[in-house]
């Protein structure tokens, strides 16, 4: 996990990026006298929403067989674009 510090975040915010995409814990940042924050792609931190839900079995079959597409959820718009 890349950690740095918010004072730190914007002369290192394109590797900071990168971590948060090539690695799945993502970045922390820290903050002086506030808890430290995290950055993480939005794909690993659905699949902790999931792997959660599924350790309950009436979450797991409703998750299961009705799943809805990544891009449906996100709606026209894309923020990446």
């Amino acid at each position: 996990m890349k950690i740095t510090t918010y004072s730190e975040l914007p002369a290192d915010y394109f590797e900071t990026l990168n971590a948060v995409t090539d690695e799945p814990e993502g970045a922390m940042i820290t903050r002086a006298g506030h808890d430290p924050l995290l950055m993480m792609a939005l794909g690993n931190f659905e699949s902790l929403g999931e792997a959660y839900l599924l350790k309950i079995p009436e979450n797991a079959s409703r998750l299961l067989t009705d799943r809805p597409s990544r891009a449906g959820r996100r709606g026209a718009h894309d923020p990446a674009e």
